[in-house]
């Protein structure tokens, strides 16, 4: 046992004391005192190194800020503070990045995710992705379960190294046995109604779709996927007849029944299905079988994105197959554009629910390529992959209800999704949400409502050159711009995607008072429009609190 911790303190010791190359602040160091030293001591007793408190961060835990000396050789210092009696960790004050832009090559041409204005684009004409990828970017439900996204497409290239698709290991390849139970032989990877087997052939559109909903991200690779560690369900079945649909959509659904019957053991953890296909001018009273599919889904858990026709028909009035039926675990969704302005897609505000970039969009293509296509086709993986989002930042006590309701829970996800979009002029005369989708303002506003305390003021509020006090406040609170950056925008929107209070500037703003004396008890977005360095700026200020 005494060669054991004699080996643990060696090894922490080498820890402690080696080289530190990541980026730091100069002559910083945080420094863990015991609550039985004093740190008033500890300066004095290295008084070579003129150590000075800049900042007590924890005066229950202990932890000071400290500066020394710049000119001495900081790794030196550091060993020298961490072998000094009553301190019990001490290191270099590191410097912090946001984790929500990705790494891969071809992000920053994914305006639909991060408009920053390119290529003419609109600034903030996104579904702000980094935003919501602050929060979690996806992969796993808190209580354990593997998200998984159902594409029902056309084909698609299996083996695109940007995309990470499901597989089914309750099933034994090619023995002609339904070893899972879940009523379809041999279906390792997947599914194809139109041949009714687990056969798969190569597809640009369904490769593209699948892309969007959840290209590997972060990998420096390609593009980014709304979600970057998701499980994609391949499911051939938008082909030429309702009777192949009809058997894609049936195969999601045995496979989260199966998952659910069995408490996770077979069958796979589908949260959501995207289908971006359908019939033009169809009468959801010719299709009840189809239509009837959505309800079934949705007993079990599963939300249906759904791409509308790619003509400007109103669909109220038209009907359109599938987002005219009548479901409530559908979400039907129109297409827009890099400016916010509605691409030839349908619209009504009854049967149609949000709107989703889908002009000119970037995903992932044969073979092992990328391309940009445009259609209503492109907008509605956007509303699945947010689908998945949410359950990816649902705490676990969201997630123990919704295993015990999952239709109902299914449906406040939803309505989650299309109460908190970015609210667009004109648009409440074309879709039932008035809105753009939006993936960070859905996961806000989630996670509050159920106390997830997933995120804090000081997560939330990243971008260390904007400050936002008092923060919460109930009278007025000011934004202090440390380094005068240009400010080109100022806005304040309420947690329902409302502007209540807005300024423009092409100097600098500095020390700006916001009077908050009159607003609602609340949380409040402040979106902030840089000029260099931070072009678009997500901050939260709490009223009432």
């Amino acid at each position: 046992m005494l060669k054991i911790i004699f080996l643990f303190v060696l090894l922490m010791s080498n820890f402690l004391y080696s080289q530190d190359n990541l980026p730091h602040v100069k002559a910083e160091i945080l420094a863990m005192v015991s609550s039985e030293a004093s740190i008033e001591k500890i300066i004095f007793d290295n008084g070579s190194l003129q150590l000075s408190i800049k900042q007590c961060i924890s005066k229950t835990s202990g932890i000071y800020l400290l500066s020394f000396d710049s000119l001495l050789n900081e790794n030196e210092v550091l060993k020298k503070i961490n072998a000094t009696r009553g301190i019990l960790l001490a290191q270099f004050n590191h410097y912090t990045q946001s984790r929500g832009f990705p790494d891969d090559i071809q992000f920053p041409n994914q305006y639909a995710l991060h408009n920053i204005g390119q290529a003419g684009g609109t600034l903030d004409a996104d579904i702000d992705a980094p935003e919501a990828w602050d929060i979690t970017t996806g992969g796993v439900t808190k209580t354990g379960d593997s998200i998984v996204i159902a594409i029902i497409d056309d084909g698609f290239q299996l083996s695109h190294p940007d995309l990470n698709f499901w597989k089914n290991s309750f099933e034994i390849a090619a023995n002609g046995i339904d070893d899972d139970g879940n009523g379809f032989i041999d279906d390792t990877n997947g599914w194809n109604a139109s041949s009714h087997t687990n056969s798969f052939y190569v597809s640009q559109h369904g490769t593209h779709i699948a892309g969007i909903a959840g290209s590997r991200g972060n990998n420096t690779l390609g593009v980014s996927g709304v979600m970057w560690n998701v499980k994609l369900m391949p499911v051939i079945g938008s082909t030429f007849l309702e009777s192949v649909a009809v058997e894609a959509y049936s195969y999601v659904l045995a496979c989260r029944r199966l998952y659910n019957q069995t408490n996770g053991a077979k069958g796979a953890f589908v949260v959501a299905t995207n289908s971006s296909f359908g019939v033009d001018l169809g009468q959801p009273a010719n299709f009840p079988i189809w239509c009837a599919m959505y309800d079934s889904l949705g007993k079990q858990g599963i939300l249906s994105a759904c791409a509308t026709t790619n003509n400007n028909w109103n669909i109220d009035v038209v009907g359109d197959i599938p987002t005219a039926c009548t479901s409530p675990y559908m979400i039907s969704v129109a297409g827009t554009n890099r400016n916010d302005v509605r691409i030839a897609s349908g619209y009504g505000v009854v049967s149609i629910d949000v709107a989703a970039p889908g002009a000119a969009i970037l995903s992932t293509y044969p073979t092992n390529t990328y391309a940009s296509l445009t259609g209503t086709s492109m907008a509605s993986p956007h509303v699945a992959g947010v689908v998945g989002l949410m359950y990816a930042a649902a705490c676990d006590s969201f997630m123990v209800k919704y295993k015990l309701h999952p239709d109902s829970f299914a449906l406040l996800i939803k309505n989650y999704i299309l109460t908190h979009v970015d609210f667009k002029q004109g648009f409440d005369t074309s879709y039932f949400s008035k809105g753009r989708l939006n993936a960070y303002f859905p996961i806000v506003a989630l996670q509050t409502a159920w106390n997830c305390n997933l995120i804090s003021l000081n997560e939330l509020n990243t971008t260390e050159n904007i400050l936002v006090a008092p923060n919460p406040t109930s009278t007025n609170f000011t934004i202090t711009n440390l380094y005068n950056a240009t400010l080109i925008s100022l806005k304040v929107i309420d947690i329902t995607g409302r502007i209540i209070y807005s300024t423009t500037s092409n100097t600098t703003l500095n020390n700006l008072e916001i009077d908050a004396s009159q607003w609602a008890s609340g949380m409040y977005y402040i979106e902030i429009v840089e000029k260099n360095n931070f072009p678009i700026t997500k901050k939260i200020i709490k009223v009432g609190w």
